[in-house]
């Protein structure tokens, strides 16, 4: 955007999502009344996923005054429809980030996604949040020939990085975690977690609330404008929020805001289903441990039980073409495979989610010409990653995250908003069509 450009029409076109599980056993949302007339605050915030709430609950502790605007409920984007799982790293394994941006920049890297997991502990036991909270995640390998790839992945962190919390695991165990013959070995990493994201984001709103932050659902920001003598204009339907700073915080559903990073990342939806209850004389038992487990395939899958005893299961993804009618079976021809002895149970509930994934597979953060501040790109990594770029972002838009000169004098802040992020093959025009033949040639090796 630069000095004389307005922006309208940002709202993004709503897609079919389906009513989750995790909407059906959320907690009381706080107040968030939709905004109308004028409104006044040092930093407005466009986004009421985790970003957003994270990035005002930060600002608010530090006395900055801040409004939240969410387009639809809070938590109603892939913030409150993710699978729940709470990773370790980044999808670049330190290996590679080594090789990459050296040893030194890895290793800071590690330090923020280790600060990431510890900050959802803290926020989680600070402010007393029931999310249903477990530790535990497998990563297994679906072909035999990526096994030794899990050892040395364990091995690594244990050995580089000092993290005694993963460790290799053989087919029996894989087996014996996850209640299925479908994979051959891998890795359980018991400082990773799995929760009730929807429920963490309402804990963190009412906390961001009590703090002071104003937030305010159902209220799309329609156009923003750059204001003479500086600051920011943000309209919406039947008001205009002023302030000096703009944080946007929409990530998968960024719709028309910031054109000039457009063809960096791409919205993509994924699939989650839960079953029925599962029943007590279910053979072989499926996670009898409670851990959590993602897989090796390209579009992954991952599965986890929920309180109430639920197997929650996502997989399968859609780069922006027409969704499948019938997500129950769509993504239950996903699951049976794995799990046969699940055929015959219901599906209770089927939904879709729409995160962003950028071409490296890393987080972009990083400040327009103009001075608007984002994060996003996560590419499944966000429920991490979301509430540490709320406390990098409210540092940089409060004034305490700028640039240093040398790597040495780098802020967390310009760790991650240095890393190098390419345009998707064919820019905004053509990297849906070519990324949609990139995963169905990822589901056909997948199948092979």
């Amino acid at each position: 955007m630069t000095q004389t450009d307005r922006h309208d029409d940002l709202t993004p076109v709503p897609r079919r999502q389906g009513l989750s599980y995790y909407q059906a056993t959320a907690r009381a949302a706080p107040g968030a009344p939709s905004l109308r007339g004028a409104a006044r605050a040092d930093i407005c915030i466009v986004g009421g996923g985790l970003t957003g709430i994270s990035t005002a609950l930060h600002l608010a502790e530090r006395g900055t005054d801040c409004v939240v605007l969410e387009g639809s409920a809070l938590g109603e984007g892939a913030s409150g429809r993710n699978g729940g799982q709470v990773g370790t790293g980044l999808n670049w394994s330190q290996e590679r980030l080594e090789a990459k941006l050296g040893a030194g920049w890895a290793a800071a890297l590690w330090r923020l996604t280790e600060d990431a997991k510890a900050m959802i502990r803290d926020r989680v036991a600070r402010h007393g949040i029931a999310c249903d909270l477990r530790h535990g995640v497998a990563h297994l390998a679906h072909r035999r020939r990526l096994v030794d790839e899990y050892r040395r992945t364990a091995g690594q962190l244990q050995d580089r990085y000092g993290y005694a919390d993963i460790r290799f695991v053989d087919a029996a165990e894989a087996a014996a975690i996850s209640g299925s013959a479908a994979y051959f070995g891998g890795t359980l990493d018991m400082g990773a977690m799995h929760l009730h994201p929807l429920n963490l984001l309402l804990g963190l709103a009412e906390a961001a609330v009590a703090a002071g932050a104003r937030l305010h659902a159902q209220t799309p920001a329609v156009a923003v404008e750059r204001v003479a003598g500086g600051g920011f204009a943000v309209t919406v339907p039947d008001g205009q929020v002023r302030a000096d700073r703009l944080v946007v915080a929409c990530n998968g559903y960024r719709g028309r805001f910031l054109p000039e990073i457009g063809g960096r990342i791409l919205p993509i939806d994924n699939f989650i289903l839960t079953t029925a209850p599962l029943p007590p004389d279910l053979v072989p038992p499926v996670l009898p441990a409670g851990h959590a487990v993602a897989d090796s395939r390209y579009a992954v899958n991952y599965f986890r039980r929920t309180a109430d005893n639920r197997l929650l299961f996502g997989g399968g993804e859609n780069a922006g073409g027409p969704q499948p009618q019938d997500l129950k079976r769509f993504v239950g021809q996903r699951m049976w495979p794995v799990f046969p002895q699940l055929r015959d149970l219901a599906i209770d509930h089927a939904w879709a989610g729409t995160l962003a994934i950028t071409a490296s597979r890393l987080p972009e953060f990083g400040r327009t010409a103009d001075g608007i501040y984002y994060a996003h790109g996560y590419s499944g990594h966000g429920l991490a990653l979301s509430l540490l770029a709320g406390r990098l972002l409210a540092e940089a838009a409060g004034g305490d995250g700028a640039a240093g000169g040398g790597a040495g004098d780098w802020t967390d802040w310009d760790r991650l908003a240095r890393l190098e992020h390419l345009p998707f093959p064919g820019g905004e025009r053509f990297r849906r069509p070519l990324l949609a033949l990139a995963l169905a040639w990822f589901r056909l090796l997948d199948r092979l």
